[in-house]
């Protein structure tokens, strides 16, 4: 189960769609168009029917929507399982690239919904280390925390004619870094 960003409804994932989620998530096998698709195929659930025998997993942002970790604790009082995808803990390691109120934040729903965690995952081998330290040192229980990279190697489909420049096509042919994003600090460009 993966719940939508207003809280109001769950995304009801059976088990043979799981495996399509997470590659589609981890080995770069899919695009937006398909995972939407996916997601949209896929029925709803009501958040009070959450019980005995779900998994509730947490892929995205718990800490900026109001009301997440109390969601959380009904469907573990119900007795599903829980499970986070952690993408980093910058706002913990690094609160001074943060603006005050945004790091205190993340901060407290963080350590709000650890005591409800059955199970991590998290982007990189660093963060599940950095992971496994927070709770250490925050006095939680271990769980187990498996780190599942998201897609980082190119997926070659070739080229079709039409659809590639051939100013890109000369380029791929060479070793080159692109890089498509805001270069700052806390995502390690500098």
């Amino acid at each position: 189960l993966f719940f939508e960003s207003n809280l109001s409804s769950y995304v009801n994932v059976e088990r043979a769609s799981v495996r399509s989620l997470v590659d589609m998530m981890t080995l770069g096998v899919g695009d937006r168009v398909l995972l939407d698709a996916l997601l949209d195929s896929l029925p709803s659930k009501d958040p009070r029917d959450i019980g005995a025998g779900d998994l509730l997993f947490i892929a995205g942002a718990f800490w900026s929507t109001p009301g997440t970790v109390e969601a959380v604790r009904r469907a573990k009082r119900s007795g599903a399982r829980v499970g986070a995808w952690i993408y980093d803990l910058i706002p913990v390691n690094y609160p001074e690239f943060f603006a005050p109120e945004l790091a205190r934040g993340f901060n407290d729903e963080l350590a709000r919904i650890q005591p409800l965690l059955d199970f991590a995952l998290t982007i990189s081998s660093s963060t599940r280390d950095d992971f496994i330290q927070y709770r250490k040192s925050n006095g939680f229980p271990e769980i187990p925390v498996s780190a599942v990279p998201l897609a980082c190697s190119p997926v070659d489909r070739g080229f079709q004619d039409g659809l590639v420049s051939k100013d890109v096509r000369q380029v791929s042919s060479t070793r080159f870094v692109l890089c498509v994003c805001t270069i700052e600090i806390r995502k390690n460009h500098i």
